[in-house]
Parts: structure tokens; sequence; C-alpha cells
């Protein structure tokens, strides 16, 4: 298995944690998982976190569409006690994060190298905002 899609899936904490059991149950050539649009929030982000290490090919995690809005959860796939070695990114759009939350994620991981999506239209957002404020143009 290289790729496993359960987007759109309703999975519940109680599902997550069932399937982070899964996949670290055995040897993984999983590549891809995504999990996008369901209802993970911070203990089933610990769970996936957990079973994240026993996943050695892991390069991309999709978790847009959750949930997801503590530090601690993000910060505990990432450090704790080391990112999987093939993990490139990990997709946070649609979260529920803050511009609070990406700048601090900046400040403290080095999550924002890795995101292939939050911290890039935080950055985009950002510059808009600024180009805005030097030419007194406000959106409507």
């Amino acid at each position: 298995l290289v790729e496993l899609k359960l987007t759109n899936t309703k999975l519940t904490e109680g599902d997550v944690r069932e399937l982070a059991s899964a996949l670290s149950s055995g040897p993984s050539t999983l590549q891809h998982l995504s999990l996008m649009n369901n209802s993970i929030e911070h203990e089933g982000l610990k769970a996936i976190s957990a079973a994240a290490r026993a996943m050695p090919n892991v390069e991309t995690i999709d978790l847009m569409g959750n949930k997801i809005t503590k530090f601690e959860s993000i910060s505990q796939l990432i450090h704790h006690p080391a990112p999987p070695p093939k993990l490139r990114k990990i997709h946070l759009r649609n979260c529920g994060l803050t511009d609070e939350f990406a700048t601090s994620l900046k400040k403290k991981t080095n999550l924002w190298k890795m995101t292939g999506g939050y911290y890039k239209d935080y950055l985009t957002k950002q510059k808009a905002d600024n180009a805005d404020a030097k030419t007194g143009k406000r959106k409507r």
C-alpha cells in the first residue's frame, strides 16, 4: 500500500485511533496518507503522530479540512521525538488555524518549510495585505 485516501469519510477521533493502531502494527510502505475533510481534532492527530513513527516512507500527510487548532498537535507530529525521515509535506488548509498560529509555526518549528498549503497561503495573504496598506487600497 503506497497511498491511502480516506477523505470525506466522517472519521471520528475513535476511528482515527483505530486507524493509527492498524498503521503502526507492522511494516509500512505507505507514502501518502490523506485524511482530508474528516472530524480529526487534537487526540486524533496525536494518534496519527504516533503511527507516523512506524511509517518510515511517509512523505505526505494531508489533514486539510479537519479541526486541528492546537500547536501541540502539530508539534508532536514533527518533533516528538523526530519527524518521519521522509516526511516533506503536511497539508493544513481549512483546519481553523489562525494567522497567529502560522506565525508561531514559523518561529517555533520547521513545519513551515514542509507544509504544502497553509503557510504559503498565509504568506500570500500577508503580502497582499502589505501591498494594500502601502497603496491605501482596502479589500471589499
